[in-house]
C-alpha cells in the first residue's frame, strides 16, 4: 500500500509552523529554563529554614528568662549566634547554586542556539529550492530536533546538580535544628542547676564563716572549704554541661554532710573532778592533769580532746 504525502501547500504550512516555534516560541522557553525554578530541593530548604527560625525564637525567649543564670544564658546566646551563621552560610550556598546553574545554562543555550540557527538557515535553503529538497528538509528537521533534545538533557543535568547543592545547604540547616532540639532540655536543666549552685555557695559560705577556727582547720573542715572553692570555680567558669554543675553540688553537699557528721559526733562533756590531759585536734598538749571544769574556764572556743573524747568548748 502506497502512503500518500500531504499536499505541497500543506507541507509548507507545517514547516511555517515549525519555523514559528523554533524562532519565536522556543527562545522564550529557553529563556525561562535559564532559571532553576522551584524544585523539591528548594521546598525542603525553605521548610528547614523556617523551622530553624522558629527554634531561634524559642532560644531567644529562653535567654530572656536566664538573667539569674548568666553562664547558661551566654551558652544559649552562643547557640543562637551559631544558628544565625548557619542560615547565612546556607543562603550563600543557595546563591552559589543558582549562579552556577545560570552560568552553565546560559553557555549551553548560546551554543545550541547558534547551532540551531545554522540548521534553520540550512532548512530555509532547502525549502526555497524548486522543487524543495524533501530529503534535506527532513534530515535538517531531525538535526534541529536532536539539538533541542540535547539542550533539554543538559538543562536536566544542570538541574540535578543544582538540587544536590541546595539539598546540601538544607541539610546543614537540618543539622543545626537537630542540635538545638537536642540541647534545649540540657540547657534548661543546667540553668536550674546554676541557680541552685549559686544559692548553695552563698548558704554554705555563710555557714563556713560561722565555724570555729579549729573546725575550719580540721581535715574535714579543709575538705569543706576545698569543695566550696571548687563549686565557686564551677560557677565562675564558662558553661560546660549540666553534669559539671551537678558534680559541684554533689561534692559540696557531701563535704558539708561529712563535716556535720564530724561535729555532731562530739562526745558530751562530763564535768567531774577527774584530772584529764587536754590536747588540740592536731595532737598538741594544751593542759596536763586538769579537771574538766578548770579546762572549760580557761580554754577558748573550739574542739579539743579531753583524754580520748572530742569536746566542743563554746
Amino acid at each position: 500500500m502506497r502512503l500518500s504525502l500531504p499536499h505541497p501547500m500543506c507541507r509548507r504550512a507545517l514547516r511555517a509552523c515549525a519555523c514559528l516555534f523554533f524562532f519565536v516560541l522556543w527562545p522564550a522557553v529557553l529563556h525561562a529554563e535559564l532559571l532553576p525554578g522551584e524544585t523539591k530541593a528548594d521546598s525542603a530548604y525553605n521548610e528547614h529554614a523556617n523551622e530553624l527560625r522558629v527554634w531561634m525564637q524559642r532560644y531567644s525567649l529562653m535567654a530572656q528568662g536566664l538573667t539569674d543564670a548568666p553562664k547558661v544564658r551566654i551558652e544559649v546566646e552562643s547557640v543562637i549566634h551559631t544558628a544565625e551563621n548557619t542560615l547565612t552560610d546556607a543562603a550563600r550556598r543557595l546563591t552559589e547554586a543558582t549562579e552556577k546553574y545560570q552560568e552553565k545554562a546560559q553557555a549551553t543555550h548560546a551554543e545550541q542556539a547558534e547551532k540551531i540557527a545554522l540548521l534553520q538557515a540550512q532548512l530555509n535553503g532547502y525549502m526555497m529550492q524548486t522543487p524543495p529538497d524533501e530529503a534535506g528538509i527532513l534530515r535538517t528537521e531531525r538535526e534541529i530536533e536532536a539539538a533541542r533534545q540535547e539542550l533539554d538533557d543538559k538543562l536536566a543535568q544542570y538541574i540535578g546538580e543544582y538540587e544536590a547543592r541546595v539539598y546540601g545547604a538544607g541539610n546543614g540547616i537540618a543539622s543545626m535544628i537537630h542540635v538545638m532540639r537536642g540541647t534545649e532540655h540540657d540547657l534548661q536543666a543546667a540553668a536550674s542547676l546554676e541557680r541552685m549552685l549559686v544559692t548553695a555557695i552563698d548558704t554554705y559560705v555563710a555557714e563556713w564563716l560561722g565555724l570555729t577556727p579549729e573546725v575550719q582547720e580540721s581535715l574535714l573542715g579543709m575538705a569543706y572549704r576545698k569543695a566550696l572553692e571548687a563549686a565557686q570555680a564551677a560557677a565562675d567558669a564558662p558553661y560546660d554541661s549540666p553534669a559539671t554543675y551537678q558534680a559541684a553540688l554533689d561534692a559540696l553537699e557531701q563535704a558539708r554532710e561529712d563535716l556535720q557528721d564530724f561535729v555532731t559526733a562530739i562526745d558530751p562533756l562530763v564535768t567531774d573532778k577527774t584530772a584529764v590531759c587536754v590536747r588540740s585536734l592536731d595532737g598538741r598538749t594544751v593542759f596536763r592533769h586538769v579537771t574538766p571544769d578548770e579546762a572549760l574556764r580557761r580554754l577558748p572556743r573550739g574542739l579539743y580532746l579531753f583524754g580520748g573524747k572530742k569536746i566542743y568548748v563554746r
